[in-house]
């Protein structure tokens, strides 16, 4: 399915690059099912419960968005940037980086299993998916750092505030450690393009299963249960979504087969 949330996102994009995004791995997954039609769309299925349980990750987050005057102190929301980039990093947008890094092995010529993609950490993905057309996506700017590093500077808690306002950040070991300073609002203009990134392969990757819908439900006629979904997380980030865009959610009433959302211009 196509969620709401999803187009609203997507309508929120706000430079030709975050559509350019969209559409470069839209077609990264067709080349793949130019290549094997089944093998690409058995892939899809067999990483549906993965991205359900990453889409439960980014409500967590939406759910729990702040703002910087939310916060008595300044190193709380600090450490909110921070946690907020590992969550949506690793949480959320992994799964989905994990399908895109087998078919791209596939794509290459190179089969791999869903099991031998899953022992691999973040930078091994992230390192591979760097060689595709949408590899700036995993560089977010202002900072330009792989999300691998970005989610290891998160985990690991190696960004502090100095005397002067400024946020030191070290990432690596040994030789190979890099240290940079960078400022509060740098961190958040990052967090915001880990969002569009995140946003841009998902609205991609469901804007793809959607066209290609009627040949899918007989490969997953045999599934006898649909991933288990958060409802309030769905609501959650339908209300945050359009919230966003300045309009207040009056109600939402739904059942099996209709939804009837009612919304007010602010």
């Amino acid at each position: 399915d196509i969620y709401l949330d999803t187009w609203i996102n997507f309508f929120s994009f706000r430079t030709k690059q975050q559509f350019d995004f969209t559409q470069k791995i839209i077609e990264f997954y067709n080349k793949a099912l130019s290549i094997d039609e089944k093998y690409t769309l058995e892939t899809t299925i067999e990483y549906r419960d993965d991205f359900a349980e990453g889409l439960s990750k980014f409500w967590s987050f939406l759910n729990s968005e702040r703002k910087q005057s939310d916060f008595f102190e300044i190193e709380d929301y600090h450490n909110y940037i921070l946690q907020s980039l590992g969550l949506v990093i690793e949480g959320a947008s992994k799964p989905l980086l994990k399908e895109l890094f087998q078919l791209n092995k596939f794509i290459k010529g190179n089969k791999v299993s869903k099991e031998t993609v899953n022992s691999y950490d973040l930078g091994v993905l992230v390192d591979y998916l760097e060689h595709t057309d949408f590899k700036e996506l995993f560089n977010p700017k202002p900072l330009n750092i792989r999300v691998s590093q970005l989610r290891n500077i998160s985990y690991h808690h190696n960004a502090n505030i100095q005397k002067d306002g400024t946020i030191k950040c070290s990432y690596g070991k040994g030789s190979k450690k890099v240290e940079f300073n960078t400022t509060l609002a740098d961190l958040e203009l990052t967090l915001q393009n880990v969002l569009y990134y995140y946003n841009a392969i998902k609205l991609a990757r469901e804007i793809f299963l959607w066209d290609n819908y009627e040949k899918i439900k007989p490969l997953r006629a045999h599934l006898t249960e649909t991933p288990k979904l958060r409802q309030e997380g769905m609501v959650a980030a339908l209300y945050m979504a359009i919230s966003r865009e300045q309009f207040k959610m009056v109600s939402l009433k739904t059942d099996d087969n209709n939804a009837i959302l009612i919304v007010q211009d602010l």
